[in-house]
């Protein structure tokens, strides 16, 4: 199989997973199969420093994608309006190549002539293939005006023209390769626009391997999820199925497996990995990935007032996968509680929020190793030749209002033993939400949403000197290293690796899963289910609502919920 994403994008021999190319991470998941894993060298540390940063003036969700030495980036302005923009920055020096927010009057409908022409608001990041980029954009039905146009959009890559629009289908989430555009319900041709074929669905693309196309449905009747596979040539339907997994949260495909994030839908919640067979939807495996800490619902006073009461809602979560050649990896986190953190108990102590990533081989599901840190998870992992970075925010004291802001950080693990090879402080606001890393030729892209401010994208690189992180309590648990893993681990950087039967210091055997005491209690249900959630977040409201920060903690921490 053969993924053109403009620089090209192609599985391992024998591997049969997808990865990004060396020099382009072309869709919001990396690849057509959203394995968020590149044969791209990412930092080698020990710390970040910032190469660039710019900001526009609008909100966005996702990660930034790149290909060909530029950074796409799509977002919409704050004001209300689904109006959007899509914009190109140089990889190096982060100069604004071009903004596209204009729809010109030959793509635009007759009944739209009432309309103010601005591109819609953007559904997720651009998707770079071949020498063009591709959109989903939402917005209002004409006559209406100050909104942008709705469609599924192709831009010039290099020059950031519309090249076609088909304002008939909705936002669908789409995918691209094989010279075609998929979305849930059919197929265009990548060149025109044009339909190659359509069926009448409400079916969400999950994802493209080969000659397959996935979707995924909601059966309400059977409150199961439908997962259908159909022939991407024709969209004949090869299979379906319907099964109990619960909260699906993300998922990745590779040419043998459908992996899925879970969470469980019963009084007594569970965080799943399930590995589906893609050759008729049938159970692979599934292992448990729970989410460690205490868990119950709490109630948090201000400086003990009782004017400034707020409940802290400690859900567990679950993030996107990221697959590599023989292991899968996932973060969860016990709750989130986005801005303060930790959170005081009457007592004085601190509630134990736990982070833990973890590494599953993909071919059985047996859990390898998970490395715990008491910093809290913002993002999906991102894995990149034989280093899986994730970003967190590391907990700091509270000050004299109670509040703890974090200090943001990445996380560089050692993919084939869990073991730490650094933490690094990112200079960003303490008070943000940060996407997933992008992780392109030795450098990571990612989106920092401060509260009350428009994104930064930032382009981060290695140096020498840095903000040492404290990361007290962190651990690598690792399991029996006298498995098949040791033959299945693949380098294509020529680095040295550990023997295998040498740990680190901060590495230990692993307590058998069964047993652990992080895998024996139970987690409080979830409101939501994954890390990697753009549209989860308001990214509009924090304008509304601070004004300054210092000045209203109650307000502040009253709004919270907005961001969630």
């Amino acid at each position: 199989m053969f993924l053109s994403s403009g620089v090209g994008s192609a599985t391992s021999a024998g591997a049969n997973v997808a990865f990004a190319s060396e020099n382009a991470w072309p869709t919001p998941g990396g690849t057509i199969g959203n394995t968020r894993a590149t044969h791209a060298a990412g930092p080698t540390g020990p710390y970040l420093q910032t190469r660039w940063k710019v900001s526009e003036s609008l909100y966005s969700p996702g990660s930034p994608t790149v290909a060909n030495g530029i950074v796409y980036f799509s977002g919409t302005p704050s004001d209300g309006g689904e109006e959007g923009a899509v914009f190109a920055y140089d990889t190096t020096s982060g100069e604004r190549l071009w903004k596209q927010d204009n729809v010109p009057t030959e793509f635009r409908l007759p009944s739209e002539s009432g309309a103010n022409g601005r591109l819609g608001d953007p559904n997720s990041q651009p998707i770079v293939y071949g020498g063009s980029l591709y959109i989903s954009c939402d917005g209002m039905v004409p006559p209406y005006s100050g909104d942008g146009l709705i469609g599924v959009y192709s831009l010039n890559a290099t020059t950031g023209e519309i090249q076609w629009r088909r304002a008939d289908l909705g936002t669908p989430v789409i995918g691209v390769t094989n010279d075609r555009v998929y979305f849930g319900s059919g197929a265009l041709d990548a060149a025109t626009g044009q339909s190659i074929w359509e069926i009448d669905s409400q079916e969400q693309l999950i994802g493209v391997d080969g000659s397959t196309l996935y979707t995924r449905d909601w059966d309400s009747a059977s409150q199961t999820t439908v997962i259908t596979a159909r022939d991407a040539t024709t969209g004949t339907k090869q299979w379906q199925v319907r099964r109990d997994l619960g909260g699906i949260g993300r998922t990745s495909i590779t040419s043998e497996a459908i992996y899925v994030t879970s969470h469980s839908l019963e009084e007594e919640s569970s965080l799943t990995v399930y590995a589906l067979y893609t050759t008729d939807g049938s159970i692979k495996w599934q292992s448990p990935a729970p989410a460690r800490g205490t868990a119950p619902i709490i109630e948090y006073s201000l400086n003990g007032t009782e004017e400034h009461t707020y409940i802290v809602d400690r859900d567990p979560y679950i993030s996107a996968p990221a697959v590599d050649e023989s292991r899968l990896y996932v973060l969860t986190r016990t709750y989130t509680d986005d801005i303060i953190d930790p959170v005081e108990q009457p007592d004085g102590e601190y509630l134990d929020s736990y982070s833990t990533l973890y590494a599953f081989d993909r071919f059985t599901g047996d859990e390898l190793w998970r490395f715990e840190t008491a910093a809290q998870a913002l993002a999906a992992p991102t894995m990149a030749d034989d280093t899986v970075y994730f970003i967190c925010r590391y907990h700091d004291f509270p000050n004299e209002y109670g509040l703890s802001w974090g200090t943001p950080a990445m996380y560089a693990l050692d993919t084939r033993t869990g073991a730490k090879s650094w933490v690094s402080a990112i200079d960003a606001d303490s008070d943000s939400f940060i996407t997933a890393p992008t992780v392109v030729d030795k450098s990571i892209f990612l989106t920092v949403q401060p509260i009350g401010e428009y994104p930064v994208i930032y382009a981060l690189e290695s140096t020498q000197c840095g903000e040492s992180i404290p990361d007290d309590g962190s651990q690598t648990v690792r399991n029996d290293p006298a498995t098949t893993e040791k033959q299945r681990t693949l380098s294509r950087s020529g680095a040295a690796r550990l023997d295998p039967d040498s740990f680190p210091n901060d590495v230990e055997p692993l307590v058998s899963r069964k047993t652990h005491p992080a895998n024996t209690g139970t987690v409080s249900p979830p409101t939501d289910h994954s890390l990697l959630s753009p549209h989860d977040f308001n990214w509009r409201s924090p304008l509304a609502f601070v004004s300054s920060i210092g000045a209203s903690a109650g307000a502040y921490l009253t709004s919270h919920s907005l961001l969630r």
